[in-house]
């Protein structure tokens, strides 16, 4: 490239710094400046819950370097990179090549040529309509620097106790989960039917919500704040509901997801997708050649699906930036198809998941087998083992990885990392059967959790395994169906904790050789256990004993996403 080339760059976060910091070490000479609308620049959203409950005490932490902080100075003086906070781009002249920024502080506009204009100029948070909301002090968004510091200085003035967040999306999670370990009254109010609803699948929805529920976070599904009311200083004192319910609360932290911010964008006329947000090419181009563009407000390509979508995600930003800089620099860099893979915790679970889920799958017309299967994340008999449960989704045709979803506290991180990866490289669920994974007591079981849910899908294409699913199940209790639910655990776990239904029927698999046969055979029977181990092995005798309509429940009791007898 011409080393003395003019790069300005509108957004001075994720993909902005990231594609300035890395555009300085492949172009010494370049003229690189960034604008950035707010006041702070190049810090970690991720941190947003942890720092509104006060987990995180300074917020200078979330705009950390490596010994310093990432403000205007240090990028000036280490990066030779000028950066203009409180500047906010509202016209892109393309035929000039010119961009014009107002500056919030003096009032003033300017114009900037450029040589190469890159767009990273994130999202806009969804704003539900909610009567009165004008008038009340105490309803924010989670979405900047300056609305977290805001909101952390009310709940702390005005000693709020209760809490009601709006929008059941990650963040929303997050935050539930970072005010209510200071033992804070906590709702969350959702207006579709379950929370995280385009992440995961509804059990393993459910199996959130009730691990959340578990710890004290009230969840309301099916409803909506319409509008709320103030006491006489004009504080929030409750909200009202699109279905009548009043609810006292001190603050709405309103998080419900993030529109591509794409106004400059279109008035400039370049190309947009159906998502709305801008179209680019591989190389993080736009419909003109001079201007790329990243992060939040463009649309990437889905691994799995092969469509257009938008990912919020600080990860793939930066990725963006990154080829948006090598490009800048000469090369031929592209950012690839990504599978959409995301990651959080609730409590003392990590919910994760990447691909597509079932209900996509089947939307999308793929017949797919999937399989639960919870497990210990290191051998049993080590100290510290936990549990997770892994959901599997897998084309029956090509056996190809089309998705999982794993959730629990046990480690998750590193076997959801295993699978995206598999997806990547287009992986089928054979090759994950087979995979030669690191195996020492402190770290993993010898047969790891991952291997085992490919095996229970493999065995499930196979037809050598029949699984239901903990909400079929559900459906055929609830409409009372004529089958046996066979628990095979022993007595004492059955009488510990249970479904407390009359199609139950207690018979532990170590009895079941000897005394199966007392089983109607013109019954269907769905056997289970507390992972789903047990109740395949159950299967297995059964059909050796001539009985035909014999399935599992998929996960077993740890995969129950309802309410168990105890």
């Amino acid at each position: 490239m011409n080393q003395n080339k003019k790069v300005v760059i509108i957004g001075g976060n994720a993909c902005g710094m990231k594609t300035a910091a890395r555009l300085r070490r492949r172009a010494a000479k370049a003229d690189i400046i960034v604008f950035e609308k707010g006041a702070f620049i190049s810090y970690g959203s991720c941190g947003f819950p942890y720092y509104i409950s006060g987990s995180v005490k300074d917020y200078h932490s979330l705009i950390g370097g490596v010994g310093s902080v990432r403000d205007e100075a240090y990028f000036d003086s280490v990066k030779g990179v000028k950066v203009i906070t409180k500047s906010e781009a509202t016209l892109i002249d393309r035929e000039n090549k010119e961009v014009e920024v107002i500056n919030h502080r003096t009032g003033e506009s300017a114009r900037h040529s450029y040589d190469v204009l890159v767009i990273a100029s994130g999202g806009i948070p969804s704003q539900p309509k909610i009567n009165g909301k004008e008038s009340v002090t105490g309803v924010f968004t989670v979405t900047t620097m300056q609305e977290i510091i805001a909101i952390r200085e009310y709940i702390e003035m005005n000693g709020v106790k209760e809490i009601i967040i709006s929008g059941g999306g990650f963040i929303g999670v997050e935050v539930a989960e970072a005010l209510k370990e200071k033992d804070l009254s906590v709702k969350i109010i959702k207006k579709s039917d379950k929370i995280l609803p385009s992440l995961f699948d509804e059990e393993m929805s459910l199996l959130i919500a009730k691990h959340m529920e578990e710890k004290g976070v009230e969840i309301i599904i099916g409803d909506e704040i319409a509008g709320v009311t103030s006491d006489d200083k004009g504080l929030l004192k409750s909200i009202v509901t699109e279905k009548g319910k009043v609810l006292s609360a001190g603050i709405i932290l309103v998080s419900k997801g993030f529109i591509p911010n794409t106004g400059l964008a279109k008035d400039a006329g370049l190309e947009c997708g159906d998502s709305g947000a801008i179209r680019v090419n591989p190389n993080m181009r736009t419909s003109d050649p001079d201007i790329y563009a990243g992060g939040d407000c463009v649309e990437c390509t889905h691994l799995v699906t092969g469509k257009q979508m938008t990912l919020a995600l600080g990860s793939l930003a930066n990725l963006q930036g990154r080829v948006i800089a090598d490009c800048i620099a000469g090369d031929d860099a592209v950012f690839p198809s990504v599978p959409g893979t995301a990651i959080f915790k609730i409590f003392d679970y990590t919910a994760c998941r990447t691909g597509i889920t079932e209900k996509e799958a089947k939307e999308l017309g793929y017949e797919c087998i999937s399989a639960i299967v919870p497990g210990p994340d290191k051998p049993p008999f080590y100290p510290g083992v936990k549990p997770v449960i892994i959901k599997l989704i897998v084309d029956k045709k090509t056996k190809r990885i089309l998705g999982a979803q794993i959730l629990g506290p046990g480690d998750a991180a590193k076997r959801m990392e295993i699978i995206a990866t598999a997806i990547t490289f287009g992986a089928t669920v054979d090759d994950m059967s087979m995979l030669n994974l690191a195996y020492s007591p402190p770290y993993s079981p010898p047969m790891d959790n991952i291997i085992n849910a490919a095996n229970a899908v493999v065995n499930k294409i196979k037809g050598l395994a029949a699984g239901l699913s903990p909400l079929e199940v559900k459906k055929k209790l609830d409409r009372d169906d004529d089958f046996i639910y066979l628990d095979v655990r022993s007595e004492e776990e059955f009488n510990r904790m249970r479904i407390d239904h009359p199609k139950v029927m207690l018979l532990p698999l170590g009895k079941l050789r000897s005394e199966g046969s007392r089983l109607p055979k013109d019954k269907e029977i769905v056997a289970s256990c507390m992972s789903s181990l047990r109740a395949y092995e159950a299967c297995v005798i059964l059909k050796a004993m001539g009985y035909q309509k014999v399935s599992f429940m998929d996960g077993g009791l740890m995969a129950w996403p309802y309410a168990l007898s105890t």
